[in-house]
């Protein structure tokens, strides 16, 4: 028994330890955008559906002796694929099609590994069984579900703050190879036994033997129960890295909760009060409702706990009504290759369908009501159900009233999101939506494009007024203020890493040269389309599309005399972006005497100190501004960090400040946020303790508002 459970644990441990590792690894390949972590699940549901495949063809198909050959040939496999570090030769380039090229670097790197694992948990519990038929393998299930959970805990509040990026990818292959000599000696020791005699009696779970009939109408729902369980995860992770950051910890959070769920429905029944779930279940969609409405006005504690409550309630109903129908187990291979497959189609679906078939994240309500349907369904099927058969007629009648009216209120949620949008976007990089004034309003003519809930630029379409700097970008905002007094005979050359609607350009005067870095193609295709800030330039403006990091990387030295960071996609932030690593290529591109502008503008994070540090690190002077929000003027309140070793930016920046300090003291106090003015912010002690980013280490927790 202690062989089978440690092989099993360590298997499992090791399969759910390299998901957020390897995907850490390649995020800042791809643009560390949230769908890297979407088709990264994918992949991970692929290669374990094929694992469940091999592991059922191996105990249904083949002799003992062959099953023990074949899978220490794969183990021994393996071993030579080591260590697991993603070859240079397939980082990309920044123009080609993410989804193909993330998926084919897994596959090279830990493709073969996470299929010999992926196949561990049904294989060994296979040879347990036929071993021993008087004890229930499903205890060995719950056991490599703990595995995986500690796997996925431990990696955000261990792995990740001690070891960097490669000594975990050579420690996790040190264990890979303890693992393949444990998997050996457990699959010798099982066709060992196999040559016994077999025990007479026989577990429980082996007892009841369904007709084959039954068996095969529970295998639909079998697919369907574990499908929508994994949109629902993929849906609510997509929806919670869009507006914090694309980082391991909010990868493992609601990975973990998926897994408990799994843990605690297939521990027993007793674990599942389905009367108790269907109650919450409701309360669960409610939430979710509220939370997409007005999420944007939320603190982060309220909207992690309603998103991470509701996907524990639904995967709950998913996991425990599949469990409900489990088949004896004689056939648990056959159950779990089901819900494999439905796993596959739930990422599948929303790692690569909705982004083409939707302009909007709907697939969330849309697997919350599939759900809520299959529970339905499940009620009406089960003899033990008191709804069995559609009775009685008036609790269903009620079911279904709260059916429709969590439709109307996810209809109205996307709806309302869609409100006074002429355009809206979707593809790998997220949605964006373009809103403008209604005829009918009071407010002046303008445009604005938002990335996900939050705003990424405004334009006022009146001929008069279309070339005014807006939102963050205002002539009293630190970008506005730089560029105001950074003027160069005969032109200067600026880079901004992130277009939005090109706002900045509205700052080019004749000479200059304004070149723009953007990784979404449609963000381009939208600025030039709705907003005139591009056309309308007085200077030259070159777009280029493609991860700003990975352009610069490839370029020879730009020689910019102000390189502005702009590049948060909602309120997620990409963190490859501030890192030592790409602070010093920044400086490799800067001209002397050059400026760099970061914003860090954020509801959740509070972004100074990661900079502030790393201003020391490479040897440029700081300086905090935040400027206030005018309506009228359709700006809002920026924060802005300036880094710069020029005397003469610190002096335009003095100058200003003195010019505050002296309205202030003539007219009073000035309010934080009060219309039109700004002011210097205090970064002396920001970096205080706090450790610098690099792409081997980043710390989220420190950084939460």
């Amino acid at each position: 028994m202690i062989r089978y459970a440690a092989t099993i644990f360590l298997s499992a441990f090791l399969l759910f330890q390299v998901q957020p590792l390897i995907s850490r690894y390649i995020l800042p390949w791809f643009g560390g955008t949230p769908a890297v972590w979407s088709v990264a699940l994918l992949f991970f549901q692929g290669v374990l559906l094929a694992g469940y495949a091999y592991a059922h063809f191996a105990t249904s198909r083949l002799k003992p002796a062959w099953q023990l050959g074949v899978h220490l040939v794969l183990l021994g496999g393996c071993v030579l694929t080591l260590p697991i570090i993603p070859p240079e030769w397939l980082k990309p380039d920044g123009t080609e099609a993410p989804t193909l090229r993330i998926l084919l670097l897994l596959g090279a790197s830990v493709g073969l590994p996470y299929f010999a694992l992926s196949s561990t948990g049904p294989l060994v519990q296979a040879w347990f069984n036929r071993s021993y038929p008087k004890k229930s393998p499903y205890v060995l299930y719950a056991l490599s579900n703990i595995g995986s959970l500690l796997a996925l805990l431990s990696y955000p509040f261990v792995v990740e703050p001690l070891w960097g990026r490669e000594t975990q990818a050579v420690s996790w292959s040190w264990l890979f190879g303890g693992f393949a000599l444990l998997c050996a000696v457990a699959s010798v020791t099982a066709f060992a036994r196999s040559r016994k005699p077999v025990e007479v009696e026989i577990a429980e779970d082996n007892k009841e033997e369904p007709p084959p009939e039954a068996r095969r109408s529970h295998a639909p729902l079998w697919i369907c129960f574990a499908a929508c369980g994994t949109a629902l995860l993929m849906a609510y992770t997509n929806q919670l890295c869009l507006d914090v950051a694309s980082v391991p910890f909010l990868w493992v959070l609601p990975l973990s909760l998926y897994l408990l769920s799994f843990i605690l429905t297939f521990a027993g029944e007793r674990w599942y009060p389905r009367p108790v779930f269907m109650l919450l279940a409701a309360a669960a969609m409610a939430a979710t409702i509220l939370a997409n409405l007005y999420s944007s006005h939320w603190p982060l504690w309220a909207n992690v706990s309603v998103y991470m409550g509701s996907l524990f309630v639904l995967c709950m109903i998913c996991h425990g009504e599949a469990f409900r129908l489990r088949p004896p187990a004689k056939h648990l291979t056959r159950f779990y290759l089901s819900i494999s497959l439905g796993g596959v189609l739930g990422g599948a679906f929303v790692a690569l369908v909705a982004p083409y078939i939707f302009s909007l994240y709907v697939e969330l309500p849309a697997g919350i009501l599939v759900t809520y349907a299959l529970l339905l369904i499940g009620l009406s099927r089960d003899p033990k159900s008191k709804l069995h058969g559609g009775k009685p007629r008036w609790a269903w009648g009620v079911l279904l009233l709260i059916a429709l009216g969590m439709a109307g209120g996810m209809g109205y949620s996307v709806y309302h999101s869609l409100d006074e949008t002429i355009e809206a976007e979707r593809n790998f990089y997220g949605v964006l939506r373009v809103k403008e004034t209604p005829i009918e309003s009071n407010e002046e003519w303008n445009r604005k494009l938002y990335s996900g809930t939050t705003l990424h630029g405004i334009q006022f379409m009146s001929e008069d007024r279309r070339n005014v700097p807006t939102a963050y970008y205002g002539i009293q905002s630190g970008v506005g203020i730089v560029l105001g007094a950074h003027a160069k005979p005969g032109g200067m050359r600026v880079g901004v890493v992130g277009l939005g609607v090109g706002t900045v350009a509205a700052y080019a005067q004749p000479g200059d040269v304004y070149r723009f870095y953007e990784i979404n193609p449609r963000d381009v295709a939208l600025a030039q389309e709705y907003f005139t800030f591009l056309k309308d330039c007085r200077g030259k403006t070159e777009v280029v599309v493609g991860d700003a990091r990975l352009q610069l990387e490839q370029e020879e030295p730009q020689q910019f005399d102000v390189l502005v960071l702009d590049a948060f996609s909602s309120d997620s932030i990409p963190v490859h972006l501030l890192t030592l690593e790409a602070f010093q290529l920044y400086r490799r591109h800067l001209a002397p005497d050059g400026v760099i502008c970061v914003h860090i503008s954020n509801r959740y994070l509070n972004l100074a100190p990661i900079v502030s540090g790393i201003a020391d690190r490479v040897g440029l002077q700081k300086l905090g501004w935040t400027s206030g929000g005018d309506p009228r003027s359709g700006t809002v309140v920026a924060e802005w960090i300036v880094l710069t070793d020029s005397q003469q930016m610190q002096l335009a920046f003095e100058q200003r400040a003195k010019y505050l300090v002296d309205f202030e003291t003539e007219h009073g106090a000035i309010g934080m946020y009060e219309p039109g003015f700004a002011w210097v912010t205090d970064l002396e002690d920001a970096e205080e303790d706090f450790p610098v980013w690099t792409d081997d280490y980043s710390n989220l927790f420190r950084i939460l508002k």
